[in-house]
């Protein structure tokens, strides 16, 4: 009987995009930088990058709040990527970090799950920061229904979340 009870018990409690007619809970993307491992366990955590293990620090250096907007692509693996640009307070932010930060990795997790690592050769100043493979169509979606896609106007986002609404309505059913 406990074996029928935990997988139901999952089931029942895993948040569902759909659930009972509510928004869907947003992406939380943020981007880590590498740390060492004599920081501790409070401090950094250790992920596989390339068959490698690397350290990358708890605290992420940006949060899905520094975003203004997003371009997505097909990435090679068949996974979605996206270019996402930043305010100007995080890209004074991101251009400061990655000239420190040269020559390390830094990683892009979204809910906590990793999405792509990226060794960082020159500082960022442009204000952009790609991911490059990782994001799933649901996950685009959800950042339609956050931030606009570059170069849209205001009416162009406003109907392409009404859109993606519709669309989620009628997979609710």
């Amino acid at each position: 009987m406990r074996f029928l009870i935990a997988p139901l018990l999952a089931i029942l409690l895993t948040p569902s995009l759909h659930a009972m007619g509510k928004k869907p809970a947003p992406n939380r993307l943020t981007f880590h930088f590498q740390g060492h491992q004599s920081e501790g366990a409070k401090m950094v955590f250790p992920q596989t990058v390339y068959g490698k293990t690397i350290y990358f620090r708890r605290s992420p250096e940006l949060f899905t709040k520094d975003l203004t907007s997003f371009k997505p692509f097909v990435a090679d693996d068949g996974t979605y990527g996206a270019t996402f640009y930043l305010s100007k307070v995080a890209r004074q932010r991101f251009a400061a970090v990655t000239t420190q930060h040269q020559k390390s990795w830094c990683i892009a997790m979204l809910n906590g799950r990793p999405l792509d690592a990226v060794m960082i050769d020159k500082p960022v100043n442009d204000g952009q920061s790609v991911v490059w493979q990782g994001l799933q169509k649901i996950e685009v979606n959800r950042f339609d229904l956050m931030i606009p896609r570059a170069g849209d106007s205001k009416e162009m986002w406003t109907l392409r979340k009404k859109v993606i609404k519709e669309k989620l309505k009628k997979a609710k059913k």
